[in-house]
């Protein structure tokens, strides 16, 4: 599995990525989700570029965030100090709080997280590496959860 390498725009615009290149079956196990997410849930697909979100107590899955930081991290002006208490604290990816809208992936199931640019497709990272058998079983396990809301 190859480092991930953003885009040019993806890079400037500072939206998150991960450090691996996302597989190709985890691409389309993730696009057949989006669908069955917006199938069940009547809303647009969260891997569209102005889809929904959708999270359950399985996973949690989102469309691209075009607003801006919603944990105030963006308003503070750098200095050396704020620097120094950022990496005391370790509040998240880029100075951001975790749950910072600007850096949540795309895709969470457990420890797994996977970013992509705009839309499913496009500059997709993942966090870790992840085998097809594992894939398979964490679309398995999305679905079901999914399928159960449904009932």
């Amino acid at each position: 599995m190859n480092y991930f390498e953003p885009e040019l725009g993806q890079a400037v615009v500072g939206k998150p990525w991960q450090l691996l290149d996302c597989p190709p079956y985890i691409e389309r196990g993730l696009e057949f989700l989006g669908y069955e997410v917006a199938r069940v849930t009547g809303c647009e697909s969260p891997t569209g570029n102005n889809g929904e979100s959708f999270a359950n107590d399985t996973f949690r899955m989102n469309s691209y965030y075009w607003g801006d930081c919603t944990c105030g991290f963006a308003d503070i002006e750098y200095n050396e100090r704020l620097d120094n208490w950022f990496n005391t604290h370790k509040l998240g990816p880029k100075g951001h709080a975790r749950d910072c809208l600007t850096v949540r992936p795309n895709f969470a199931y457990e420890d797994i997280e996977v970013s992509w640019y705009k839309y499913l497709g496009r500059g997709m990272s993942i966090n870790r590496q992840v085998s097809e058998k594992e894939a398979a079983s964490v679309i398995k396990n999305c679905l079901q959860s999914l399928w159960n809301v449904e009932k």
